[in-house]
């Protein structure tokens, strides 16, 4: 009889197989703390004028790193049109640590604005913001980024990774606010450290 590990090996590497092959590595749709001017100097969307904030990108991926653990990245940046838009601001991430199955790896959040004189100023999500709290077998880190006013932009990203083969997230493609580009890669590549 074979053991766990083996088995846990055949059933990654079948998957790999798999997918590698039939899909392309592709790099995310933006880059981290490349915010265009014109994003933030956006007053309303005119496809919907209603819309109180504007994802303009929410990108996800998931892969095996060289431990063969999976790893989930999530980006996400979000125009905020109005004060009801607040709440994109706040987010909670949940992971299962009942047998340290899931960890956090990064969180991090920065709010763009532009002051009077039209410079672009940030304000980073401090660690001391970031709570957790415990429902069970799972830990809640739950954070709300700083100086949020209509007209920024606030761009979250965090990753988990986790030794369960099982543990693949879910993604979302509709949301009550209108998105330009939302994209979630799966199980495409092997990738190693750097």
């Amino acid at each position: 009889m074979k053991s766990y590990s083996s088995q846990h090996f055949w059933v990654l590497f079948f998957l790999y197989l798999v997918f590698s092959q039939s899909s392309f590595a592709q790099d995310p749709p933006i880059k981290w703390g490349e915010i265009p001017k014109a994003d933030l100097e956006m007053k309303s969307y005119l496809p919907d004028t209603n819309a109180s904030a504007l994802i303009i990108c929410d990108y996800g991926e998931s892969f095996f790193n060289d431990q063969l653990n999976i790893v989930y990245n999530r980006h996400l940046r979000v125009k905020i049109l109005t004060a009801k838009g607040y709440e994109w601001g706040t987010h909670s991430v949940r992971i299962y640590t009942k047998d340290s199955d899931q960890r956090i790896k990064v969180i991090e959040g920065v709010t763009y604005s532009l002051d009077d004189k039209g410079n672009v100023v940030n304000t980073e999500l401090e660690k001391k913001d970031v709570f957790e709290e415990e429902d069970g077998n799972y830990t809640i880190y739950k954070f709300t980024l700083p100086a949020l006013k209509p007209g920024c932009v606030i761009e979250i990203r965090y990753t988990i990774e986790s030794e369960s083969l099982w543990d693949m997230k879910n993604w979302v493609f509709q949301h009550s606010e209108p998105g330009l580009r939302q994209k979630y890669v799966a199980l495409d590549k092997i990738r190693k450290k750097v």
